[in-house]
């Protein structure tokens, strides 16, 4: 099974009349996963031929939502000076290991892979800011700037991890 949901809101309009406006933009991305795995093989004695092995059955279930957040502001205070600010935030959470397409198990543990695959997750930190003005000084001199800073916590898989081990 395999969803994904996309919803978007938007606003957007002057603050000051032609001197300032904003923007605000929300856009997830939802994706849910689930795979039910009937692994075959000798669990016991198979029966007459050509009957067959049954082994475990087990279930992967896999979440990943990934933000997408930006706030935008534009100024133009004078006839000469223009200025623009952004935030992005763009974290990703996932819950669950991803079984598609396909999944080793885990040798380290008790728990079967789909109830030890279940437990994982993490998180990824992402945003950014960003600032930038323009002066017109003369018809024929034009003076800019930008500034920024990024962050990006790429940490997806060392998160959440539950302990696993003997009760």
């Amino acid at each position: 099974q395999f969803n994904e949901t996309n919803p978007t809101a938007s606003i957007n309009g002057p603050i000051l009349k032609d001197h300032l406006w904003f923007l605000v933009n929300y856009a997830p991305q939802i994706l849910t996963q689930s795979r039910t795995l009937h692994f075959t093989g000798p669990s016991g004695p198979c029966g007459t031929p050509p009957a067959p092995c049954h082994g475990p059955v087990e279930t992967y279930n896999f979440k990943q939502r990934k933000e997408a957040a930006l706030t935008r502001l534009d100024a133009s205070l004078f006839n000469k000076l223009s200025l623009l600010g952004k935030f992005s935030w763009n974290p990703v959470t996932q819950t669950g290991r991803n079984p598609f397409p396909t999944y080793v198990s885990e040798l380290s543990t008790s728990l079967p892979g789909g109830a030890y695959a279940n437990q994982q997750g993490g998180r990824q930190n992402s945003m950014s800011i960003t600032g930038s003005g323009t002066y017109t000084a003369t018809d024929k001199l034009i003076v800019t700037g930008r500034l920024g800073h990024y962050f990006l916590n790429e940490k997806l898989g060392a998160y959440n991890i539950a302990s696993i081990g003997p009760p």
